[in-house]
This record gives C-alpha cells, structure tokens and sequence, in this order.
C-alpha cells in the first residue's frame, strides 16, 4: 500500500521529516550538540542488540549513526551558506575533491552493484568519516570547540570504561582473541571493540595534553589508560605508542632530553613488535588454515591485503580505485571470506586509489603544518595524528576518526587553539658571572 492510500503512514513521514529538518537545524546552529550527538550514535554501535533498532526505508536499514551522518552532511551547505568564508586553504581544498572522488566511486558503484551493496560499502568509513568532518570544518567559525571535544570523548570515554567493566564483571578481563568460548557460547574475547578502546586512549591523551595541571583530571586519566591495557587490543597499543612518543619528541624540550625520550621509544616499539608477534593466537610463523581462523592475526590481515591489491588492473583503477560494492572476497587458504581489508591504507587504495590516499596525506600534512606545536591544541592533534596513522594500519575509521580530522583541518586556519604549552626554564646566571645587558638604539640628538 502506498503512502498516499495510507494516512496513517504518510502522517508518520511527515513527522519524520519533521524531527530529520530539527534535526539538521540543531547541528547547525548549535555544533558543540551537534558532535555529542554524533559520538552517541557511534556509542549505540557498540551497545548492539542493545540499542535501538534499524528503520527500513527505500530498501535500507538505517540506523541511528547513519541518521546523524546523513544530517550532518546535509548541515554543512547550509553552514556554507549561513557562515561565509573567505578563500578556502590548500587542506580544505584537498578534503573536498577527496569527498568528491568518495563521492564519484559511491554514484558509480550504486549503477553497478546496486544501492544496498553500495552504500553498505561506503557507510562506516567514508560517510561516517568524511560527513562529520566536513560538519566540523564547515561549523560556525566563532566558535572554539576543543574544550566541547575533550568533555564529550572523556564523557565517551567513561562510557566505554564502565560497559568494559560490566563486562568483566560477567566474564573475567578477557583475552587477547577476537572470540572466546564461555560455557558454551561464543563471546566477543574484549569488553569494548578497538574502536571504543581507542576513543578511551584518545581521552586520555586529551586530558594529559589539555588539562594536565589539575589533579581530578590526571585521577581521570590514568584509570583510562589503565583500561585500555586490559582491554588488550594490540593495535591501539601501539596507537598510544605513538602518541606517547610524539608528546616525548614533540613537547619543548632540550635536544638530550629527546634524545632519550626517542630511545625510549625505539625499546618500547620493538618490545611492541616481538610481543605481537609471539602472540600464541596466530603468530607469523602460524599455519595459513590456522590464522584464516582468527581475523585479528597479522599474517592473516597481509595475506589478504595482497590478494585485494592484485585486483587493481590499469592505471584508472590504481587512481581512482574499484567502485563501491565491488566486493572484498579472497580466498584464504580453504576459506573464502568477504570481511573489510582491516586497513584504511588498503581500503583507501581499493576505493578512491592513489589519488585518493594523496588528498587525504595533502589534507593532514597541510593541516599539521598550519596547526603548529605551540599550543595546547596544536600539540595535542599532532598527538592525535601520531595515533591515528598508527591505527589505520590494522583498522578502518569511523565517526569520531571524522570528527577529529574535521577538528584538525578547521583549526589549521589559525583559529585559536588554547593556552601556550609552557616553555622551560632556563638556568639563572652564577652571582658574579657576567649578565650581558641588551642593546639599546642609540639615541639622536638635535
């Protein structure tokens, strides 16, 4: 029966357009709701069976982040309109011809391979990544939201601490395997998926790098670190690494000091390195049939990064990529799986090519470079930087990986980014030791 015939229906459209143009009205005109909103839908993934419910509607189950994303994106024209900007820089550039080869590849693979395949495909780590941070760029620009980010992911972040905490309560910390068997039945091996995990490790940082001079928020962060440690994803290990690495080197400091500090780093990475690789779960020396069966395994991960690569024919598809629902089948070993290449590098390349993985390095790059190391929030999306680049090698983004590449791109363009980090002090001249005296200009006399 058609929406005309049933009122009843049609009613309960219009409402929902209703609530879907509040919906777009309040990210626009109030950006710090806007990206709470967003990390709760994020957060309602990893609640599952638990959360709400997909709505079907034109041959799509749409679920709550994929209502937020598709609001978000509809913001940002009318941001576009609403707040003017000046001549766009070389980093905001880069991001919307990226956003316009996603865009190409999406329309392409919806001729080819149909809508539902299509979007399935593109909906996790492209929409919910380059919408919202096209949100961000594009909000008010009088608007400073670095504090709004650091409260809503420590929000998040103790969220995600006490789901992991429930769940250990049921069945113990858990173990390093992305499945365990308990009394029967099979259970996810960790409290919180790894993304969950990382946004705890990115609030942790937040808080160190931001608001480190308060004794309740360092109370706050080491708990957070301590649970991304018994939460035992390797990856994102090796994502705090590298922004803990980056805080030693990049932090003001004495040339010896870095030096050390770098060291340190070197001893932790290669301890990273052996400890992952001797991982009883599928190690590298592992049977091919023995790691297919376990998807976190790194042979397992680069068997099939290879095979997805080889699909690439002629210089159109190593630019710009397959289209979207071509698919990710490869046959490991005896077994044929279908699952993400669990690489955002990989998928990049099999998605928008060579091109594509350009834009988004010109887009960072040029980023960093206008953000400085001088502030509090300069430093701290370099840090976010280090970390990201870190994960991507094993995991996919999604919605706050948008979100906080939109904050680095907005706050590039020389919006103020928090207090000064404080510089070291230097040594007090010895009494009697000579203090040279600054030049004055000389004086003119008429």
């Amino acid at each position: 029966m058609s929406i005309a015939q049933n009122p009843a229906t049609a009613l309960l459209a219009c409402g929902g357009l209703a609530v879907f143009a509040l919906l777009v009205t309040t990210l626009v005109r109030r950006p710090g709701i806007g990206i709470g909103l967003l990390m709760a839908g994020q957060f309602s993934l990893v609640l599952g069976d638990a959360g709400p419910p997909p709505l079907p509607v034109g041959g799509l189950n749409l679920t709550v982040p994929d209502v937020l994303a598709a609001a978000a994106t509809l913001a940002v024209p009318v941001q576009l309109v609403v707040h003017p900007r000046a001549r766009p820089s070389l980093q905001r550039r880069a991001l919307w011809l990226l956003c316009a080869i996603a865009l190409g590849s999406l329309l392409v693979g919806m001729a080819e391979h149909g809508l539902q395949a299509a979007a399935n495909d593109a909906r996790t780590s492209f929409v919910y990544v380059l919408g919202p941070a096209l949100y961000v760029v594009t909000a008010n620009p009088r608007r400073d939201l670095t504090g709004v980010v650091v409260r809503i992911w420590t929000a998040a972040a103790v969220g995600y601490v006490l789901v992991a905490v429930v769940w250990w309560s049921q069945y113990g910390v858990g173990s390093s395997s992305s499945a365990v068997v308990i009394d029967g039945q099979v259970v996810g091996g960790r409290g919180i998926p790894a993304v969950a995990a990382f946004i705890v490790a990115q609030a942790a940082v937040m808080l160190l790098v931001v608001r480190a001079t308060r004794l309740r928020v360092l109370l706050v962060a080491g708990p957070l670190l301590l649970s991304v440690l018994l939460l035992q994803h390797r990856s994102v290990w090796a994502a705090v690494v590298a922004m803990a690495g980056g805080w030693l080197l990049l932090r003001p400091g004495g040339g010896l000091r870095k030096a050390i500090a770098g060291g340190a780093i070197a001893v932790a990475g290669t301890a990273a390195v052996i400890t992952m690789a001797g991982q009883p779960a599928g190690g590298l020396g592992a049977d091919l049939a023995e790691s297919a069966s376990n998807a976190s395994t790194w042979e397992w991960r680069v068997t099939g990064w290879l095979q997805l690569v080889d699909r690439l024919e002629g210089v159109g598809d190593w630019l710009l990529g397959l289209p979207f629902g071509s698919g990710y089948e490869r046959l490991m070993g005896d077994v044929v799986t279908e699952v993400h290449p669990h690489s955002f590098y990989v998928l990049m390349l099999l998605r928008v090519g060579l091109l594509g993985l350009a834009l988004l390095s010109v887009t960072v790059l040029a980023s960093l470079r206008g953000c400085g190391r001088t502030s509090s929030t300069g430093l701290l999306l370099w840090l976010l930087v280090a970390g990201e680049t870190a994960y991507w090698i094993t995991y996919e983004p999604t919605m706050p990986d948008g979100l906080l590449l939109g904050l680095l791109v907005r706050y590039s363009s020389r919006i103020p980014g928090g207090p000064s980090l404080p510089v070291p002090k230097t040594r007090e001249a010895r009494p009697g030791a000579v203090t040279p005296v600054a030049a004055t200009p000389p004086t003119t006399v008429e």
